[in-house]
């Protein structure tokens, strides 16, 4: 049973990893509101929490259930 619950940690931390790289890799900069207005009309998003940085920046996370996409907005 713990071979089966560490393959199955270590198979979603890899999906985690990957993701992560994927993201990094599309990150787009812009007007704060226009990327708002792009995550809703384009990905069907809305905000779903909302906090500051350590470094005093504004942190937005963007979900949509129908379509799965969720995104990370960070303005300073």
């Amino acid at each position: 049973m713990n071979n089966i619950i560490r393959n199955t940690l270590l198979a979603g931390s890899i999906v985690v990893v990957s993701t992560m790289a994927v993201a990094q890799s599309t990150d787009r900069c812009g007007v704060r509101d226009a990327m708002i207005n792009r995550l809703t009309t384009e990905y069907g998003e809305t905000r779903q929490s909302i906090g500051l940085t350590s470094d005093g920046n504004m942190f937005e996370i963007f979900a949509s259930r129908p379509t799965g996409t969720w995104s990370v907005l960070v303005t300073s």
